[in-house]
C-alpha cells in the first residue's frame, strides 16, 4: 500500500525557505527502508509556503512516521508546521 507523509511549512521569509530546502538535502539518507521518493514543492503564488511529501509503500500506514516526526520538529524552528497522511486509493495511468 502507497501512502504520502504531507509536511506544509510557512516560513517566515523565503530565505527561511531556501535553508530548509538546503536541510532537506542533506537530513534524508539515500535509503530508507520502505520510503520511495520524497519530493518538495513550493508554493506558485506564496513565495514563504514548501510542501514535503514523503512517499511510503508498506503495510504499516495511517500513522507518522519517525523520519517525518523529526522533520516537523526541525522544520517548527522555521515556521507554521502541518502535517497529514493521504493513503492512495487508486490511479488512472494517461498517454502510455
Amino acid at each position: 500500500m502507497r501512502w504520502i507523509e504531507m509536511i506544509n511549512l510557512r516560513s517566515g521569509n523565503q530565505g527561511e525557505r531556501a535553508k530548509v530546502i538546503d536541510l532537506l538535502k542533506n537530513m534524508i539518507p539515500d535509503h530508507a527502508r520502505y520510503l520511495v521518493y520524497i519530493k518538495w514543492y513550493i508554493h506558485g503564488f506564496i513565495d514563504t509556503d514548501l510542501s514535503i511529501h514523503l512517499c511510503w509503500e508498506n503495510k504499516d500506514f495511517g500513522k507518522e512516521s519517525p523520519m517525518g516526526l523529526q522533520l516537523i520538529r526541525v522544520l517548527e524552528n522555521f515556521g507554521l508546521v502541518s502535517h497529514h497522511i493521504w493513503v492512495e486509493d487508486g490511479v488512472r495511468k494517461l498517454n502510455q
